[in-house]
């Protein structure tokens, strides 16, 4: 068994789906008997992750002696032997750890599709970079095609944290929120342009005009140019702000929405509602097509038509029993989406490379 992994984070705070990951997959590890730390730059991280019972270690992760070293004498009290990056700048601490250690092998994650610059290609190319940990083949086709040898790139999808699979109440979920029950449709994700949180918005505007309790749910992380985007559709919507109880959210929503236009891998979103039997409509995305196929488990629309997916919202509410059968359905696509089963993907990854 791999034993002295740390799950690397060069970020303050575990808002984004991608440090969610690399902080379950830390605790996944060490329920399987793994020696493992998460690393990052503090912020919230500290207190998520010993929620979780896994231990946390603050390194800065700044361009400066101090910090360089700070990081190369944890690697070596700790007796790291695998670093797995989860950003960038961890994947630039990872590469010089092993370049001193030798022993070290390391990672690097790649959660979204977004094509790197130049000035980072390299840190995936050098051989110190012993495989590249894809969550999806999208995203490992990218590799393929732009420099990167197919066997040195592992395609492991995230996982559900196991509070998914034991969902609240309705009721409860709704209290929890401070909402009152309405038709809810859901888009879960900071306030980003190629969220679609607009998209959505502007989809919704005809479809109130047939349903009166209709009311758009937005949850993540508010920013201020979205924000002013939207504001001509502020009656429409209610934002709850970053939420830790997404499963409350993912319940309280009769619909889940991923309007993303780019950048996505594989959104967590997507598997968190599938799981609480919620049913979801996304964007024609790749990545949003390795987990929904039109009509069984979900609906897909074209990026950016919001007239599709105006029809689709309407479908969805005139017709319960499709709700209930791509929820069901959905429900069912989840459940191989386990916290162990990727844990142990990825240690015979660690151990094979």
């Amino acid at each position: 068994m791999v034993s002295g992994i740390a799950q690397v984070i060069s970020r303050s705070g575990c808002s984004s789906g991608g440090s969610i990951q690399a902080l379950l997959l830390a605790k996944g590890l060490k329920e399987l008997g793994c020696k493992v730390f998460f690393v990052s730059r503090g912020g919230d991280c500290k207190r998520r992750a010993e929620s979780l019972s896994v231990e946390h270690v603050l390194q800065p992760m700044r361009w400066n002696f101090k910090d360089i070293m700070s990081f190369l004498r944890f690697v070596r009290e700790k007796d790291i032997s695998v670093i797995h990056a989860h950003k960038g700048k961890a994947l630039s601490f990872g590469l010089l750890s092993s370049f001193v250690f030798g022993k070290v092998k390391v990672f690097a994650n790649r959660g979204v599709s977004f094509p790197l610059e130049w000035s980072n290609r390299w840190k995936y190319k050098v051989p110190l970079t012993r495989g590249i940990i894809c969550v999806s083949f999208g995203i490992k086709r990218y590799f393929c095609k732009n420099w990167i040898k197919p066997d040195q790139t592992h395609v492991v999808y995230g996982s559900l944290d196991d509070r998914f699979f034991n969902p609240p109440s309705k009721k409860e979920a709704l209290q929890s929120l401070g909402i009152k029950e309405n038709f809810y449709i859901a888009l879960v994700g900071n306030f980003r342009p190629w969220k679609g949180h607009l998209i959505l918005a502007r989809a919704f505007r005809p479809f109130s005009t047939k349903v009166k309790k209709a009311v758009l749910l937005f949850a993540g992380k508010e920013k201020s140019d979205v924000m002013q985007q939207l504001k001509p559709f502020k009656d429409n919507f209610v934002s709850l702000g970053y939420r830790y109880d997404v499963d409350n959210v993912m319940v309280a929503a009769d619909i889940l929405v991923n309007a993303s236009t780019e950048g996505e891998g594989v959104p967590g979103v997507i598997r968190e509602a599938m799981a609480v039997g919620t049913p979801v409509v996304v964007s024609e995305l790749e990545g949003n097509r390795e987990m929904v196929e039109h009509g069984k488990n979900g609906l897909v629309f074209p990026v950016g038509d919001e007239e599709v997916l105006c029809g689709y919202l309407l479908f969805l509410y005139k017709n319960c029993k499709w709700r209930k059968k791509l929820g069901v359905n959905g429900a069912k696509f989840a459940k191989r989406f386990t916290l162990k089963r990727r844990a142990e993907r990825i240690i015979e990854i660690y151990e094979n490379a």
